[in-house]
């Protein structure tokens, strides 16, 4: 059973291992709107018919992130360099290269990008309501420290389930991430 995955993107850009299609297909795949990806998986069966789905796949702009999430590029940034490192670290840990490493060391840059972060908040508050705006700088600082104080028990607890695996459960780890994605689902309402 042959498989053939093409990725195409608008502007006739073909991304990945095969850019056979047929004129049906081509046409499917004009897009009108710079920010859509169009997928197109066609799969041949055993009678040799191809059959074919496509999905539009919508990205979000960085104007959109920072509008919903209440956070700036600097601090998508650091969390994004944060993550980067932790990950390798997690990936050292786990074959067997960091083996009696702690977990809390291995999660060290996800905590010292909350401490940037809140540095990087701090001063914005502060240069806000200096600046006599002071409604838009407490609510900015509220949002700030909500998401950076819920982020932060969500590492925590997670560090502590990693270096003790019975004395929490999954449930009450991921509690404030839950709490965190209604609150992110809240101001996207108000904000769209």
């Amino acid at each position: 059973m042959p498989h053939e995955f093409t990725l195409r993107r608008s502007g006739g850009l073909t991304l990945g291992p095969s850019s056979h299609l047929t004129p049906q297909h081509q046409q499917q795949q004009q897009c009108s709107h710079t920010t859509t990806t169009t997928t197109t998986i066609t799969t041949t069966s055993a009678t040799n018919t191809p059959s074919s789905t496509s999905t539009t796949i919508m990205f979000f702009t960085l104007r959109e992130l920072t509008k919903w999430l209440g956070i700036t590029v600097l601090e998508i940034w650091i969390t994004l360099v944060s993550l980067l490192v932790t990950l390798v670290l997690v990936s050292l840990k786990m074959e067997g290269i960091l083996a009696h490493t702690s977990w809390w060391v291995i999660l060290s840059p996800l905590f010292i990008a909350d401490a940037l972060n809140t540095y990087f908040c701090v001063i914005v508050f502060i240069r806000t309501y200096l600046d006599g705006t002071i409604k838009p700088a407490a609510l900015r600082a509220l949002w700030s420290f909500s998401v950076l104080i819920l982020v932060f028990i969500f590492k925590f607890l997670l560090c502590r389930k990693l270096s003790d695996n019975q004395s929490l459960e999954y449930s009450a780890v991921m509690s404030p991430i839950f709490i965190l994605l209604q609150l992110i689902m809240i101001r996207a309402c108000h904000h769209n």
